[in-house]
This record gives C-alpha cells, sequence and structure tokens, in this order.
C-alpha cells in the first residue's frame, strides 16, 4: 500500500512593479510504503511526480460545478520533504497547491490548498 502525504507549508505573493505577482510558496511531500498489515515499511527517498498550482477564486461552470481557477499549474518532480518555488502569474493568486485535485492517496487531503498571504 502506497500512501502520500502532501501538504503545503507557507505561500506569500506580493506585487511587482510590471503589474505581475510573485508568489513563493513550500509544500513537503513525502511517499510511504506500508505491508500489508498497515504497518509502515519504508519512506520512498527518490523524487515523485506531483502537480502544484496556483489558483484564483473557485469559478462555477455551466452545469453549477464548482471548479479550481489555476493561474498556474504544472506537474513537477518533488523531493521528499520541502520544495520551494517562486512563480510570477499575471493575475494575485488566492490559494497554493500540491496535488489540488487529490489524484494522489493522502493520508490528509485538507493540507493540499493553503490561502497565500500578502
Amino acid at each position: 500500500i502506497v500512501l502520500y502525504e502532501n501538504r503545503v507549508v507557507d505561500a506569500n505573493t506580493k506585487k511587482l512593479k510590471s503589474g505581475k505577482w510573485e508568489t513563493t510558496f513550500t509544500v513537503n511531500s513525502k511517499k510511504i510504503y506500508y505491508d500489508d498489515a498497515g504497518r509502515e515499511r519504508e519512506i520512498d527517498t527518490k523524487k515523485n511526480l506531483v502537480d502544484i498550482g496556483l489558483f484564483g477564486e473557485d469559478v462555477v461552470n455551466e452545469e453549477e460545478v464548482t471548479i479550481k481557477d489555476p493561474y498556474y499549474f504544472e506537474l513537477k518532480w518533488l523531493k521528499p520533504g520541502d520544495n520551494k518555488f517562486t512563480i510570477t502569474t499575471d493575475k494575485k493568486p488566492l490559494k497554493a497547491g500540491i496535488d489540488p485535485y487529490n489524484k494522489l492517496i493522502d493520508r490528509n487531503s485538507g493540507d493540499n490548498l493553503k490561502s497565500i498571504e500578502e
């Protein structure tokens, strides 16, 4: 069994003179293997491909489904532990995320998105 522990540690943004927004955020990623009895067997020491992103306000589509509005979204190789990114966007992002669409089985997916401080 493989479970992830992904979370956003911190996220800050500032407006640049150009009118764009520079956001620095740190995500923490851990991939853990468990045996058949549910005991932790090992923590992966290799990099893993995980989605990260910056988002605006959620929007409601034509089918009245709430969806995230990505300003930046990329699949990145993350080392175990903290990974820091600085991204520039045209609009002010409100949330930073790691695996924001919950594609991976995470022990606590509630901490995958974090509000960004200015």
